[in-house]
């Protein structure tokens, strides 16, 4: 019990710690309501600005892998990330200069490396059916973050704004010091996971998935929500509301929710939405219909992705690099359907091509969906067999094996090859602990996969917790 507390104490920690930084890096960078609140706002280039931030944060995400190895490493750079992020908000009450955009530009960086590098804790101290209400509780904070600030904003001052972002950061740097320095995890083993091509191959669909959809999400903020503009202040703020009741509907939606069936009706009513956006007035119930159904709908993809990615994280060696990749894709996402506005603006066209291309943009994601849902099923079935299989007493373990192999007709050289092999076993661990070469276990390990009819160790992991489940 007190280790469980210690966890889900670890847990809220990281969750607070990362909803802040994401909260000031969209609050700032992003065409946040502070970035245009200060005074001498309109004394910068804005868009060339937020441009660089968008791939200055997407550098950082891409290498905090190779920066940073273990844990303790990590904990110093979200305490250096929430003190540069700190003093840039200091530096923000003064007028723009050369030392202004440096910080700006490295707390972007750092933001960047700090939100890829949470995956070791998003993988420590969440397990793996509870990934989903931690990615929900992040989005959550953040957007209830980005309300008060912008609402404190507007109403009172940037000044104002400027010390409760300061303030959040303080919390956040408190928050930070709790953290253990070492943890015990995967990406600190020097051992090496196999390579797996399905898994490559759905992770990859995933990351296109992330991108096309964010497309819309750009065209969204940068097209849809100024046609609105002149009905009032209200149309900056409203857009979190349908957002964050996606979030709290799907957080806590019961596990046997086919949450897949919910994702395609989602997709669908994004495509309505698109075509209203065509066909309809300006007017405020205009408004609150498209843009209810557009931000609900972005909190269901947001989610899909943050939980999928929270899923695949112990699939992998090196889990910064899954995150990483996911918030990338998106980053760039988002760019491509803010370049493609400013184009749709700039041309001065109607309506008409932003929603057709928004319907384009539906219609590749219904394309991608069966193929994606398909490769990510089979991964995480195999990856609930795996883990399974692991939580067997050893003796258990032995017995389903033999059982299989007698089947099979296995040599009994290749038993033993394949008990090694189902412990955990590399081919060199093997090759040493039996005395033979490397070459002639992976010749054992081909004609093992050959007599099961199977190509790597998953689908042995899949036959034998099919022969456990029949014996049961």
């Amino acid at each position: 019990m007190g280790v469980h507390r210690i966890r889900s104490s670890n847990r809220t920690i990281t969750v607070f710690v990362l909803a802040i930084l994401m909260t000031w890096v969209l609050a700032f960078s992003f065409e946040g309501q502070i970035l245009y609140a200060l005074p001498w706002h309109n004394k910068i280039e804005i868009k060339r600005l937020v441009f660089a931030c968008f791939l200055i944060f997407c550098i950082g995400a891409l290498t905090s892998d190779f920066i940073f190895k273990n844990s303790r490493a990590v904990k110093l750079l979200l305490t250096c990330t929430t003190i540069i992020c700190m003093i840039t908000s200091v530096i923000c009450f003064l007028r723009p200069g050369v030392l202004w955009h440096i910080f700006m530009l490295v707390s972007i960086f750092l933001v960047g490396c700090s939100s890829a590098c949470w995956s070791l804790y998003y993988m420590e101290f969440t397990p793996v059916k509870d990934r989903l209400r931690t990615a929900a509780d992040v989005l959550i904070y953040n957007n209830i973050g980005l309300l008060i600030l912008g609402l404190v904003v507007v109403y009172y001052s940037y000044a104002s704004g400027l010390f409760l972002i300061i303030f959040l950061l303080l919390i956040a740097l408190l928050l930070v010091r709790r953290l253990p320095a070492d943890l015990a995890l995967p990406t600190i083993n020097t051992e090496k996971k196999p390579f797996n091509r399905s898994l490559i191959k759905a992770v990859l669909l995933l990351f296109l998935f992330i991108f096309i959809i964010s497309i819309n999400m750009g065209l969204a903020y940068q097209v849809l929500l100024p046609s609105f503009y002149h009905l009032g202040i209200m149309i900056h703020f409203y857009w979190s509301i349908p957002y964050l009741i996606s979030l709290i509907v799907i957080r806590n939606l019961p596990a046997s929710f086919n949450r897949n069936y919910l994702l395609q009706v989602t997709i669908a009513m994004l495509g309505f939405a698109y075509m209203g956006f065509m066909i309809m007035d300006r007017s405020m119930t205009s408004f609150l219909v498209i843009c209810s159904i557009i931000f609900f709908a972005k909190g269901v993809f947001d989610l899909f992705w943050w939980s999928i990615i929270g899923g695949m994280l112990d699939l992998t060696r090196s889990p910064i690099r899954i995150l990483s990749g996911g918030l990338t894709f998106n980053t760039l996402g988002l760019l491509a359907g803010r370049g493609i506005g400013n184009f749709i603006s700039i041309m001065r066209y109607d309506s008409v091509y932003l929603s057709a291309i928004a319907l384009g943009v539906v219609f590749l994601v219904l394309i991608l969906m069966p193929p994606l849902l398909n490769q990510l099923t089979e991964i995480l079935k195999n990856h609930i067999n795996l883990d399974q299989f692991s939580k067997l007493p050893v003796a258990e373990q032995t017995k389903v094996i033999k059982k299989t192999m007698m089947i099979d007709h296995l040599t009994e050289r290749e038993s033993e090859i394949a008990d090694l092999l189902m412990r955990g076993r590399t081919y060199k661990m093997i090759s040493a602990e039996l005395f033979l070469s490397e070459n002639t276990v992976k010749t054992h390990v081909k004609n093992i996969y050959s007599k099961l009819q199977i190509k790597n160790k998953t689908e042995l992991i899949n036959i034998l917790m099919e022969q456990y489940m029949m014996e049961k």
